[in-house]
């Protein structure tokens, strides 16, 4: 790693450097779920957490988060550890793999905190893994933070409409998606009708429909058109005809990437020239690997990009790309930022209580990160945070702007 490179990254992960908040520190011993847990004043090392799901769909993504954890803890350790307070800490990473199983998350969950004594756990990354993670890490007390879940009930309960206090975000969440591309549309663009098209079997991207129309109105927009499918479709010109005779600026594609590739290259086909756009569940390779140029111009919405020239993006992607021999993909920056954030947290709070830690995290206002600027507050565990827009062009995911908090 360079000199340059060490300095910026001491600068993001550095405890001297980092915001401390003038909140005393936890003494005595802390009883968790019958097991004895070490008093902060005897705590030698801070151990982390962190939850992989190995094998099959989730190998690729589970090689990034190793990945990037690694050179996380790397990083805040190679700076002298983590300080807390008066003391610095060394930081331990404690991995454990689920092998792609619910019932090993969240078994995995409870052994991180009451075998291996851990004060935080990042991930899992995957959905439906990481809101089943979420429900044990939150009835047990233990902070947990998922890099690249958007499922509102990660943070939210699906029972009782209620904030899982210790559950934790770091990237855009499925409302907020949409929200931000209402406002790129009427903003950035400077369109100001669109259609919907959407998958009405998915109750996620339904949802997102609707939240899109409402966002859509707020941003000074109108939505002209809304058509839906089934995963059963084949032909999609009926919805798209209508599209195309509604005066629809705009369109916003909601569905899996294999039936997105279908509707793109149907609707190139049919001639529809408005601009279409999709959430970060189309920025998969599926699409470009039979696209060709019948995608050409669709936007997309994700947390990252290898392209980003922030200083904070640049060293990190180059820190990265020494040590594994390739970019970074969204999961990597995700997960590095996660534990950016956990670092925060643990310096606002000048403690390893699990009340005081979450509430370090919420006082996160401002924390300049690998994917761009991420903020917390008291009343959401779920950030507003930088989103980035690609556009498709020549069969690639293409830098083309940051919507910024």
């Amino acid at each position: 790693m360079t000199k340059k490179r060490k300095k910026s990254h001491k600068k993001k992960f550095n405890s001297k450097t980092l915001i401390v908040l003038p909140v005393a520190i936890v003494l005595g011993l802390f009883i968790y779920r019958n097991f004895a847990k070490p008093a902060f004043s005897d705590l030698k090392t801070i151990r982390i957490g962190l939850i992989l799901n190995t094998g099959g769909q989730y190998q690729a993504s589970s090689v990034s988060t190793k990945n990037a954890a690694e050179l996380a803890v790397k990083d805040i350790n190679s700076d002298g550890g983590l300080k807390l307070g008066t003391k610095v800490y060394p930081v331990e990473l404690i991995e454990k793999d689920a092998k792609g199983s619910i019932d090993l998350t969240e078994k995995a969950v409870k052994d991180l905190s009451d075998s291996n004594n851990v004060i935080a756990v990042i991930g899992p990354s995957s959905d439906h893994f990481a809101v089943s993670a979420s429900d044990v890490a939150n009835s047990s007390k233990l902070v947990m933070i998922s890099p690249t879940s958007s499922d509102l009930s990660l943070t939210i309960d699906a029972k009782t409409g209620d904030t899982k206090r210790y559950s934790f975000r770091t990237a855009l969440d499925n409302t907020s998606q949409v929200s931000d591309l209402a406002k790129f549309i009427t903003g950035n663009l400077s369109i100001k009708s669109a259609a919907v098209m959407f998958d009405k079997s998915n109750p996620t991207l339904s949802q997102q429909a609707d939240n899109f129309k409402s966002s859509f109105q707020t941003a000074g927009g109108n939505v002209v058109d809304s058509e839906n499918f089934t995963p059963a479709a084949y032909d999609f010109a009926k919805q798209l005809s209508s599209i195309q005779n509604s005066g629809a600026g705009a369109m916003i594609l909601l569905s899996s990437p294999t039936q997105a590739l279908t509707i793109l290259k149907e609707a190139k086909y049919m001639g529809l020239k408005i601009p279409i756009l999709g959430t970060d569940i189309l920025n998969n390779s599926t699409l470009l690997t039979g696209c060709l140029t019948d995608c050409d111009g669709t936007y997309l919405l994700s947390n990252f990009s290898p392209d980003l020239t922030t200083d904070e993006a640049k060293d990190f992607i180059s820190e990265f790309k020494d040590a594994y021999n390739t970019d970074p993909d969204e999961t990597a920056a995700l997960t590095y930022d996660s534990f950016g954030i956990l670092f925060q947290g643990l310096i606002n709070a000048g403690s390893t209580n699990p009340q005081q830690l979450r509430d370090g995290i919420s006082q996160i206002s401002n924390y300049a990160g690998t994917t761009g600027i991420i903020k917390f507050n008291t009343s959401s565990n779920d950030p507003q945070r930088s989103a980035v827009i690609l556009q498709i062009k020549d069969n690639k995911f293409n830098y083309f702007s940051s919507l910024n908090p």
